[in-house]
């Protein structure tokens, strides 16, 4: 059997920001490569996803929060593990909030998320 090569090429967009992955594999390694280009494609969707959000928060937050800027946070998901910041606000008395966390389900201190 002569040594075939596959490509493979996808554009995702999320709001106005598009992904693109290309890769090329072997074909003895199809199966085993497709499944790592859903793991790719889905941990760089997915963080760019949480980045578009992160970015609707900031814009929509009510008028008593103060933004004190942003941290990064790592944790398991569904699709590997993801890097990300979000950004921290101070509400009532000093509280507090991390709106990113919130949508994701992040226990305080949690290294992943509740899809896991």
């Amino acid at each position: 059997m002569t040594e075939k090569h596959v490509e493979i090429g996808i554009t995702v967009k999320i709001n106005a920001e598009a992904i693109q992955y290309s890769r090329t594999m072997e074909m003895y390694e199809f199966e085993s490569g497709i499944s790592q280009v859903v793991q790719e494609l889905g941990n760089k969707v997915l963080m760019t996803g949480l980045k578009g959000l992160d970015e609707e928060f900031r814009q929509c937050v009510p008028a008593g929060w103060r933004n004190m800027g942003t941290e990064e946070r790592n944790i398991l998901s569904s699709v590997g593990w993801i890097h990300y910041r979000r950004h921290i606000y101070l509400y009532e008395q000093d509280r507090r909030r991390k709106p990113l966390n919130e949508l994701l389900e992040v226990e305080r201190y949690g290294r992943d998320s509740q899809r896991v």
